[in-house]
């Protein structure tokens, strides 16, 4: 699901918001360049943005410079080895989209199943690392927990 005012002259949608997700997540894994992921005063994406999976979604279909390889046009179609997100449903002013996720491995469906996340969650228990699927564990395993500099809820170490 994406959500975007773009279409409707507006601003202040995901594509909006997604500069300040990219700060996130570089504050949390350190390959993330934050500041090579903007817009310019024109509306333009950099090169990084451009890449990413919530400006795509937003302006499949809308905007012609977005290449359509990864997106089922033609569901009456027989289904395209490179095709990843059929368009589900949107909204008369495009200001709400949701894709249906294609090839979603067995292995996939079969670690869902399971529950395991939510059972953490639910438990109150922490996140343990196996929590996550086997194909994200590395990316996980790389991040740096982030850490505010005033954070009050961290033991002071002795230097």
């Amino acid at each position: 699901l994406v959500w975007s005012t773009k279409y409707g002259g507006m601003s202040g949608d995901d594509i909006a918001k997604s500069p300040h997700m990219a700060r996130i997540g570089g504050s949390v894994y350190k390959d993330i360049d934050a500041r090579a992921f903007y817009q310019d005063r024109q509306g333009n994406p950099s090169e990084m943005m451009g890449k990413s999976l919530v400006y795509n979604l937003v302006n499949f279909r809308l905007d012609p410079k977005i290449p359509t390889d990864h997106f089922r046009v033609d569901p009456s179609q027989p289904e395209a080895d490179n095709e990843l997100f059929e368009e589900a449903y949107t909204t008369k002013h495009s200001m709400v989209r949701i894709y249906k996720v294609l090839k979603v491995s067995q292995e996939s469906k079969d670690y869902c199943a399971e529950g395991r996340g939510y059972k953490s969650w639910y438990e109150g228990k922490g996140v343990p690392p196996d929590v996550y699927p086997p194909a994200i564990q590395g990316i996980v395993a790389g991040k740096e927990d982030f850490a505010q500099l005033e954070d009050f809820n961290r033991k002071k170490t002795k230097k």
